[in-house]
């Protein structure tokens, strides 16, 4: 075992102990040994396990305590907020380690210029659900608005 493997062990019980509902749960020790090594030996891993299994604290122990940069692609919004708003603090928070996180939304959260260009040209051409049309419209003149001042987008 290396050293990031033997300290996610430890780190590992600890903060499922920190938890209200922690456990231990054999799946998510195997699953976070590998993560661990797969992080120290610079290897790829994919893990497959059921719910329940505590796959989010399995990759974010060994994610933390190597203090590097890692790159968690989630699935649903829903679970990347779960990540960023609750499971991140709460494993950092019981590791009394810093961590800093930046969310990226996928590209389907994201409009291009050429789109804005055409529905400001569009304008009460969009073809847009009847019972939305208010409020879409004015966010999608929001939208062209901002995109006309904005210097990063």
């Amino acid at each position: 075992m290396g050293r990031l493997q033997d300290a996610t062990a430890a780190a590992l019980a600890a903060v499922t102990a920190s938890l209200p509902a922690g456990e231990d749960r054999p799946g998510q020790r195997d699953m976070a040994a590998a993560v661990a090594q797969a992080i120290e030996t610079g290897g790829h891993l994919v893990v497959q396990a059921g719910t329940g299994t505590g796959k989010t604290i399995a990759y974010l122990v060994p994610a933390i305590l190597a203090q590097r940069k890692v790159v968690v692609a989630t699935a649903t919004l829903a679970l990347q907020d779960q990540l960023i708003h609750h499971d991140l603090p709460a494993v950092a928070a019981a590791l009394k380690l810093p961590v800093r996180s930046a969310v990226l939304k996928g590209r389907t959260n994201y409009v291009c210029a050429q789109r804005v260009a055409e529905s400001a040209e569009a304008g009460d051409q969009l073809d847009l659900p009847t019972e939305s049309t208010g409020r879409a419209r004015e966010e999608i003149g929001r939208i062209v608005f901002w995109a006309g001042i904005t210097q990063s987008g």
